[in-house]
């Protein structure tokens, strides 16, 4: 049975190429290159691996593609305009809230808890921590300036598991604070401590000072009477 099938053909000199062609793993095939006129003549034929997995480390006939890419880019920094209005609203009223937390193990154990604003925290303690300590750590935070400072007294459950009560005054202008967060670090053998905030007074500001965010992240005080100068300096 004739299974040639004609490939390429050419009438003249030059290159003549076929389409592209499948080809069957471990199939044998046959090329057959006819020849006609009269004179001498030279004939080349070469099959070309298309999607060829090869690369120059392992035959000299493969190129390896280089592209080049160039990147350009400009910075634009952002500018925002605030317009400030100065309201009185009284005396200022401090924020004070309430933290309750309790051992789930029933004993005292060695988990620990953290106390936080605004995703900064204070260094661990334990359910008999006393209130000073805990009251330096949290006015030391980044986000509160000279101006504020946090009063803490603590007492100890008189019943039920072991625990404490914390009760958070935030000497602030600033008004209303968010709940604060607190953090629980495990004990060794898994212990946890159970904990509840509850807000007893909602701060009030005195409309003295304002507060810029970025990113949820609050600035210092700012006096509304300060021009841009003096605010970019406590910024």
């Amino acid at each position: 049975m004739n299974t040639k099938v004609e490939l390429a053909s050419s009438s003249s000199y030059g290159l003549s190429s076929s389409d592209v062609i499948d080809l069957e793993k471990d199939k044998h095939y046959y090329i057959e290159v006819l020849q006609s006129g009269s004179g001498s003549s030279t004939i080349k034929v070469k099959a070309l691996h298309l999607d060829t997995k090869f690369n120059d480390r392992m035959t000299g006939n493969a190129d390896q593609e280089k592209q080049r890419i160039s990147v350009t880019s400009s910075v634009e920094r952002e500018i925002q305009s605030v317009e400030v209005q100065m309201t009185s609203t009284g005396a200022e009223v401090y924020e004070q809230q309430q933290v309750t937390i309790e051992e789930d193990a029933g004993v005292l154990s060695d988990a620990k808890f953290q106390l936080g604003f605004y995703g900064v925290f204070t260094e661990p303690f334990n359910v008999i921590t006393e209130g000073e300590v805990m009251a330096y750590a949290l006015s030391s935070l980044p986000f509160l300036d000279s101006k504020e400072s946090v009063t803490i007294t603590t007492s100890q459950l008189m019943e039920g598991p072991p625990g404490i009560v914390i009760d958070i005054t935030m000497v602030s202008e600033r008004g209303d604070f968010p709940d604060i967060d607190v953090k629980v670090i495990n004990g060794t053998n898994g212990e946890t401590l159970s904990t509840t905030v509850t807000e007893l007074v909602k701060g009030v500001p005195s409309g003295k000072y304002y507060v810029l965010y970025l990113a949820s992240k609050p600035s210092p005080l700012l006096p509304v009477e300060a021009d841009a100068g003096q605010n970019k300096e406590m910024m």
